[in-house]
């Protein structure tokens, strides 16, 4: 009997970590060769691999080992498989290396737990299935933790050699992996250290000191192979000179990063569903690091350091804006070690949790039973509460997929010869925004990141071909040059007839019919790529096409006549798309994959809400955002009728630019307000107050331009409104309408408002200090040049106002704090100035002290 339980002990973890490894596989190799290219994977990656191998060890980003396995993977087949095949593999072996981590670190108990998470976190799945070295990075992070402490721990040379071997992997797969060794080291140190006290407490020699020395020789070995396999690299040379250049001359910029910066990292990392799972896994780590603290002291000091001390290296190189918002890929390695932790934590919790339900009566089952369920029941809440595979599911797999047929394909490795654009007249695909490249062998340095190659050279052979999704951003550079234009349908005989016939008067453009499919190539004719489009719709919306492949495509003309600035077509294609409504059946997704099916049942999405979520994704926020330049564009020409019909229709589709148009509706009012014109001035405050209820300085500008237009009733109500007041004196009123400068300070629940007005171009500077730490500081309508600066408990700023700018920022101070007022208007110190609402007495001095 107990034989059997033994048995049964020893499978249990090889299952549960079989189970682990194959739903990790299918999350990570599923739909893998269909998602579209993106990022940096068709230009960083892909393109370089393609090229001859001295190339691919010159130019790799410091990412030589990844680059090299795409370089032999690309011949063997699929360019989007093969290319990612690599990141796939390491991100399921990521799951066996974690589980022996955390086995060696804890027990089994926390290393299939660690494994479960590492298995379903949608960051690791996400990288596992992107053509960059991070899944890599992280597999080979892993190991090198587990070969650095076995080889402190046994002091073997075979765990030494397997300690330089992963490292020097690891920083040969991604530059980036050097930020481990400073940890290393100093923990190295720490031990060492510890190793000399106990000796001389003992009278005994340190038996640390033999592991340092193996340690420093292994790193110094580790040092000159990476060193001598990155001599060829261009790309590492150049980024470790630019550093050591910034961190000599250059001062930190606003985007530099600090140790806030982990929170961003860890949020990115875990990638919640909500802010209740992000902190829970925060608190389950950091419980798990008290827990282990007692009995694994040493080997638990590790995960802080590794965890802060890179960040301080990675501070201290002052890194690019560019290396700062990419810092959550940087910093993979770290992620493992804190779901470590959160599987220590959980382990803690649930033997807790175990031994309290084990003294209720009427449980009879043991605290290792007990002990098992609460923490898989833990692990359950967590992980299927938590991790956002929603989300992943529906941004990658669902809208970010292309199956491109044999025939299809095989046509466009034949006769793509440039760099173009190219329009699938397939759901989702139909929304993005897609690049056909031909690969070539004969790439320039600076081709690197150019998304349409101008000097390509055309030649007859067929070429392997690459079709990638950029961004709108992206798009704007080269959709006024002539770009050469696929397009990719389905059409039956009686259309493909009259396709023809809409063609035919245009010799630049081609209809090539396949077995299942008809091809339309608009060429180059010395048009922008704007009106290829245009174009283009125009053909496919003469074909009377379903309902909505007709909505997409009024979209998509829509987005077409704004960036030709062909305003009242865009709003007539707008409205018409707008009118149509799908019924279900009209919303059918026709190409949908029997894998897809179930997953939309499981993930709750209809046919409806997934071409709603495209429709907003990639039609919606696009127009808004062209709609909203467009309308800057006629404010800067002061066509100010034109400006708020065009904001008017962007506010329609998109409420995120309600903030950003109340201020340009402002901008109207004040230009009404300075000519006289009160009236539309107010008009215009008022839907500027609609849209940013929070403006306490827009009421001000309100009542400002109710009194200049003879409405005295409607002006006090909208100064009562600005300084939150039940009444208001005849006195304070008249000192608001004749001061020339006005600085009004005023206070509500603990809020300090300070306003600024004036008739004429004046600064208002000053300093305010606090007793107590001052917060949350706002400011209103600021510009560049005014600055105001917050250290601790004092507030120094300096401000430009004019006739037309009514300024004003608040801040939160404890209650009982005592602020103390030092202000001036055109550098001078003036009491009249100032106007205190709401307290008994005014100030007689400058500086003053509230309470």
């Amino acid at each position: 009997m107990n034989s059997k339980k033994i048995s049964l002990n020893k499978l249990s973890a090889p299952l549960m970590l079989s189970i682990l490894l194959f739903a990790g596989g299918l999350l990570r190799f599923y739909n893998l060769s269909h998602l579209i290219l993106y990022w940096d994977e068709p230009l960083h990656c892909i393109r370089i691999a393609y090229q001859p191998l001295p190339f691919v060890l010159a130019y790799n980003n410091a990412s030589a080992f990844f680059a090299l396995l795409v370089h032999l993977l690309l011949p063997l087949g699929k360019i989007e498989l093969m290319a990612r095949l690599p990141s796939a593999c390491f991100g399921v072996l990521s799951i066996v290396a974690i589980y022996f981590l955390g086995k060696f670190f804890f027990s089994k108990k926390e290393g299939l737990i660690v494994a479960a998470f590492i298995a379903f976190s949608p960051f690791l799945i996400r990288h596992s299935q992107y053509s960059r070295a991070y899944s890599i990075f992280t597999f080979f992070s892993i190991l090198s933790f587990y070969f650095f402490f076995k080889a402190i721990k046994e002091n073997k040379a075979k765990f030494w050699v397997f300690y330089w071997l992963s490292n020097a992997i690891n920083i040969y797969n991604h530059l980036f992996a050097f930020l481990i060794i400073p940890v290393y080291a100093l923990y190295m140190g720490l031990i060492w250290l510890r190793g000399r006290i106990v000796s001389q407490q003992k009278g005994k020699g340190n038996q640390e000191t033999e592991k340092l020395k193996k340690f420093i020789l292994w790193t110094l070995l580790l040092f000159i192979l990476v060193f001598l396999l990155y001599i060829p690299d261009v790309n590492t040379r150049s980024f470790l000179l630019d550093s050591f250049k910034r961190v000599k001359t250059h001062p930190p910029s606003e985007t530099s990063a600090s140790l806030f910066l982990i929170n961003e990292i860890l949020w990115n990392q875990i990638e919640p569903q909500n802010l209740f799972f992000y902190i829970f896994v925060i608190l389950f780590a950091l419980l798990g690091l008290a827990s282990a603290l007692k009995k694994h002291f040493m080997e638990t000091l590790f995960f802080p350091l590794c965890m802060f001390l890179p960040l301080l290296v990675f501070i201290a190189i002052k890194p690019r804006a560019v290396n700062v918002l990419s810092a959550d890929r940087y910093f993979i390695f770290i992620l493992p070690l804190l779901f470590l932790l959160t599987a220590r934590g959980i382990t803690a919790c649930s033997t807790g949790a175990a031994l309290a339900l084990s003294r209720i009566k009427f449980i009879h089952l043991n605290k290792g039973l007990l002990t098992k369920i609460t923490a898989s029941i833990l692990l359950i809440i967590l992980i299927g509460g938590g991790f956002n595979l929603k989300h992943y599911y529906l941004n990658f797999w669902r809208l970010g997929s292309l199956r491109v047929e044999k025939e299809v394909r095989n046509f466009l490795q034949e006769n793509v010869k440039e760099d173009s654009l190219i329009f699938f007249d397939f759901f989702p695909a139909s929304s993005l925004i897609l690049v056909v490249n031909p690969l070539t062998k004969n790439l320039k340095t600076h081709e690197f990141d150019a998304v349409i190659r101008k000097d390509l050279e055309v030649t007859k052979n067929k070429k392997d071909i690459m079709i990638y999704k950029i961004s709108e951003h992206v798009f704007e550079w080269f959709v006024h040059k002539d770009v050469g234009l696929w397009a990719v349908t389905r059409l039956d005989s009686k259309k493909h007839k009259k396709l023809l016939s809409l063609i035919k008067d245009s010799p630049k453009i081609r209809a090539i019919p396949l077995r299942n499919h008809t091809i339309l190539h608009f060429e180059k004719n010395s048009k922008p790529l704007s009106l290829k489009l245009a174009k283009m719709v125009e053909i496919f919306l003469s074909l009377d096409p379903i309902k909505g492949k007709e909505k997409e495509l009024r979209l998509l003309a829509a987005k077409t006549y704004l960036r030709s600035n062909n305003i009242e077509e865009a709003y007539r294609e707008l409205r018409r798309a707008q009118k149509i409504v799908l019924s279900p059946s009209e919303a059918k997704i026709q190409e949908s994959p029997f894998g897809f099916q179930i997953l939309d049942k499981i993930f709750g999405y209809s046919h409806q809400e997934l071409r709603q979520r495209a429709q907003e994704y990639f039609y919606e926020a696009d127009i808004a955002r062209l709609l909203y330049r467009q309308g800057n564009h006629f404010l800067a020409q002061k066509g100010y009728g034109k400006a708020l019909r065009v904001y008017s229709e962007c506010l329609a589709l998109k409420e995120d630019y309600n903030l950003k148009i109340s201020k340009r509706v402002v901008l109207i009012g004040d230009g009404f307000f300075i000519k006289g014109d009160t009236e539309k001035a107010s008009t215009l405050y008022k839907k500027a107050l609609q849209l940013d209820p929070q403006r306490y300085d827009l009421n001000f500008r309100l009542a400002e331009a109710y009194r200049k237009g003879g409405y005295l009733p409607e002006a006090r109500e909208e100064y009562k409104k600005t300084f939150n007041l039940d009444a208001l004196s005849s006195e304070i009123l008249h000192k608001i309408a004749q001061s020339p400068q006005l600085v009004i300070i005023w206070e509500k629940n603990s809020v300090w408002h300070l306003l600024f007005r004036s008739k004429q171009k004046s600064i208002f500077s000053g300093c305010i200090s606090g007793s107590r730490k001052i917060k949350d500081v706002r400011k209103f309508r600021f510009s560049e040049e005014d600055s105001l600066n917050l250290k601790g408990n004092e507030i120094h700023f300096s401000l430009k106002t004019t006739k037309r700018k009514i300024k004003a920022f608040d801040f939160i101070v404890p209650k009982n704090s005592r602020l103390t007022f030092d202000l001036e208007v055109n550098d001078q110190r003036k009491i009249e100035k100032i106007l205190l609402l709401g307290k008994s007495r005014r100030p007689k001095k400058i500086p003053f002290s509230i309470k």
